[in-house]
């Protein structure tokens, strides 16, 4: 079995978690062990230096340098065997595939470092659940009360439950300055760390 046959089967047996689709001049790349979804370009592949980009037929045709000490830039190359080789430059048609067709070389290294800075955001972000955090209850006069993330109703905003009468809060951020401004806190360090956990939701 070759690289990337390997590691889309370990992929999909659960082992690396998921990871995001990739916008690359308006071109979706979902991650390798991903199903494809409609209008998808195709998938990528993380590397230690890059970033392998492959068609909906998951067969490898660009890759991306991302080490800025190589310089970033985009790089055509094709599967021979069950190896991947690598061109010095990318080709015409592999440029009009990716979008990059006539532009600098500084919009070029611009473009590489959105596409590291799309997966570094997505590495960074916090795992929240199961997450609890304390904040004022609507159902209880608005008492300081422990709350518990029970689901996710859309992207960004989380849904807690009070631990104590089961009140459901969808997105701490959404209520956070009623909260903070009515709520019953026992200390203004509490206070602030609501305020300071809320803005993670926001």
């Amino acid at each position: 079995m070759d690289e990337c046959a390997r590691t889309a089967t370990q992929q999909k047996a659960g082992i690396g978690g998921p990871s995001p689709a990739l916008d690359l001049n308006g071109r979706q790349y979902g991650a390798l062990q991903a199903e494809p979804v409609g209008g998808q370009a195709g998938f990528y592949q993380r590397r230690p230096n890059g970033i392998l980009l492959l068609g909906i037929d998951r067969q490898p045709f660009a890759f991306v340098v991302t080490d800025e000490r190589q310089g970033q830039f985009f790089v055509s190359c094709f599967k021979h065997g069950s190896e991947i080789r690598y061109m010095f430059s990318t080709t015409s048609a592999d440029e009009q595939r990716l979008g990059i067709a006539g532009i600098s070389m500084a919009s070029e290294a611009e473009l590489v470092r959105s596409l590291v800075h799309q997966l570094a955001a997505e590495t960074t972000r916090v795992d929240t659940r199961g997450a609890t955090i304390t904040m004022a209850c609507a159902d209880e006069d608005f008492a300081e009360r422990e709350f518990t993330q029970v689901a996710v109703s859309e992207p960004g905003k989380p849904d807690f439950a009070c631990k104590h009468c089961g009140w459901l809060q969808s997105s701490t951020a959404a209520g956070a300055a009623e909260l903070l401004e009515r709520g019953t806190w026992h200390s203004e360090t509490g206070r602030a760390a609501f305020a300071a956990k809320a803005a993670k939701y926001a």
